[in-house]
């Protein structure tokens, strides 16, 4: 299910799928350093979200449409830690600095348009390209 926010469109109970990765070295025993990043594929995550032409307009003679998300993460990290030394448990506040880009995209048939505008320009009219607060594809 899709909600409207201040930032664009919002997924609601949804279960997302995908790889995530560190790499990254340990200094002064209580801070860490490098690199991070997740994705959100489409191809992994089927799921779609029913979204209605606004307006009452039509796409392809229809009144909604369907479509996928995906998304992905990648920046530099630093986390400072603390090991508990009696028992094997540690703490850490791990802070990522990059770039982020998360949308929703026709697919199938419904990425040809009917005219010779592109894809992200009939994305553009559902409302549905919300990438990151502030910005759209």
């Amino acid at each position: 299910m899709l909600r409207d926010t201040a930032f664009g469109k919002e997924v609601v109970g949804h279960l997302s799928h995908g790889p995530g990765w560190q790499l990254g070295l340990s200094l002064w025993r209580h801070v860490s350093f490098g690199l991070a990043g997740f994705a959100r594929p489409g191809p992994i995550n089927p799921a779609t979200f029913k979204v209605p032409v606004p307006d009452g307009g039509t796409y392809r003679g229809k009144e909604t449409l369907e479509l996928r998300s995906d998304g992905s993460v990648i920046g530099g990290f630093v986390a400072p830690y603390y090991d508990f030394r009696r028992v094997p448990l540690s703490f850490e506040i791990p802070v990522l600095v990059g770039f982020a880009g998360f949308g929703f995209y026709l697919h199938g048939d419904d990425r040809k348009v009917p005219d010779d505008r592109r894809v992200s320009d009939w994305l553009r009219f559902a409302g549905a390209t919300t990438v990151f607060p502030g910005c759209s594809a």
